[in-house]
C-alpha cells in the first residue's frame, strides 16, 4: 500500500460544535470537519447550544450571525455568561457582507468571548479545511492566542 495516499488522523480528534439554522450548511460544514479528523456536534438554536453544552463542551464553535429563533448576537451573548462558555473558541459565519461579521465579532470580543475568525458564505471546503488546519495546529486549543485570525478568506492565498 502506498503510504502516500494515506490521511493520518489526529493525535487528539477535536470536537465542533457547528450552529447554524440551515441544515445544509451544518451537513457541508460537519463533512469537512469530519474528513479531516474531527467530531462534529450540530444544533439548529440557541436552544440546542444551551442543551448541548450540558453534555460537553466543545473545542470551537462555529457559528452562523443570522438565525430564526435568536440570532448569532443572542448566542454570543448567552455564552459570555459563562465564564467556561466564553473561553470556547469561536469563528462567526454569515452570509451577510463582512461588516456585519466584523461588528459581531467586534462585540463577541467586548463581551469577552475568543473570537479567533469570520468566514462570509458561501466558503469553498478547502477554505474551511484551510481554517480549521490552521486553527489546530498542534497548539493546546483552549490556549489559543485571541489575536490569531485564522479563518479570514484570502489569507491563504
Amino acid at each position: 500500500m502506498d503510504a502516500s495516499n494515506q490521511t493520518v488522523p489526529p493525535v487528539h480528534r477535536h470536537q465542533i460544535l457547528v450552529v447554524d439554522d440551515e441544515p445544509d450548511v451544518r451537513t457541508f460544514i460537519a463533512d469537512v470537519a469530519e474528513d479531516i479528523g474531527h467530531d462534529v456536534i450540530q444544533a439548529s438554536s440557541l436552544t440546542e447550544v444551551a442543551a448541548q453544552l450540558k453534555i460537553s463542551l466543545p473545542d470551537l464553535i462555529v457559528l452562523d450571525l443570522v438565525m430564526p429563533d435568536r440570532d448569532g448576537i443572542n448566542c454570543l451573548e448567552f455564552l459570555a455568561r459563562d465564564e467556561v462558555t466564553a473561553h470556547i473558541p469561536i469563528i462567526m459565519i454569515s452570509g451577510f457582507d463582512k461588516d456585519m461579521l466584523s461588528i459581531a465579532r467586534n462585540l463577541g470580543a467586548v463581551l469577552g468571548l475568543n473570537m479567533i475568525g469570520e468566514m462570509n458564505k458561501p466558503f469553498s471546503a478547502d477554505e474551511l479545511t484551510t481554517c480549521l488546519m490552521r486553527i489546530f495546529d498542534g497548539r493546546t486549543f483552549r490556549d489559543h492566542d485571541r489575536s490569531v485570525d485564522a479563518c479570514m478568506q484570502g489569507a491563504a492565498k
